[in-house]
């Protein structure tokens, strides 16, 4: 599942804004800041040099505008308990194939964030706040969570930083979905299959996870028939 960049204007993924911003701030908050915040964590996936992937912010937009097209949006609600924000895929296409390999298409992608950022106190310029933002951005756009502890970890697991957002598993997973020009050509594989012993049966959803030498690690996790790639 992920945007397919042949249907947007100059292969970019267009992002809007709420004008209706949250209920309520942080003390000392503002909208504009949060706002920055939220272009900034988008440009974070826009640095990577191995995937084709470009997030541009299209505006802000009022709570029944009527937008078309291939598009994120960032909008501010209720959460669920337990939840700092959500994040993924509301409308998907019909199956599409592009060299061969068949995707699904997003139409529409959701990032909900809290209408209430007061209670607990979820200022713009935290860490905390800055890094959610940047992981739930990756679910808008085809990323799921994993289990190598960069910022498609849960935040309980991760160990990126906001000086330091990405680790090697996150630009290997957006590299993958939006590869750049010869990323593939010049990027090692690996495949197998996870099976239970003695049935044969693989298991679907197992984390596989490979290290390199300098501690850096990548992971996926296993489809319906225990195979990875």
């Amino acid at each position: 599942v992920r945007f397919d960049l042949r249907a947007l204007p100059g292969r970019q993924v267009p992002y809007f804004i709420s004008a209706k911003g949250p209920e309520r701030m942080a003390e000392g908050d503002t909208f504009a800041a949060l706002a920055s915040q939220i272009q900034s964590a988008a440009e974070v996936w826009n640095t990577v040099k191995t995937s084709e992937l470009r997030l541009a912010f299209c505006g802000f937009t009022a709570p029944e505008a009527a937008l078309e097209g291939p598009r994120i949006e960032v909008i501010f609600d209720e959460i669920p308990p337990g939840l700092v924000a959500m994040a993924g895929p509301e409308v998907l296409g019909d199956v599409a194939e592009e060299q061969g390999v068949p995707f699904i298409p997003i139409v529409r992608s959701l990032l909900v964030l809290p209408s209430n950022l007061a209670e607990p106190a979820r200022p713009s310029w935290s860490e905390r706040l800055y890094q959610t933002i940047v992981h739930e951005l990756g679910h808008t756009f085809g990323l799921q969570h994993s289990w190598a502890s960069g910022t498609m970890s849960t935040e309980i697991t991760r160990a990126t930083t906001k000086g330091s957002p990405l680790g090697a598993d996150d630009v290997a997973g957006v590299s993958v979905l939006y590869p750049a020009r010869n990323f593939r050509e010049q990027t090692a594989t690996i495949s197998g299959r996870v099976f239970r012993a003695g049935v044969g049966a693989g298991v679907p959803l197992a984390s596989v996870v490979a290290f390199s030498p300098t501690g850096d690690a990548v992971s996926v996790l296993t489809g319906p028939d225990g195979r990875y790639l």
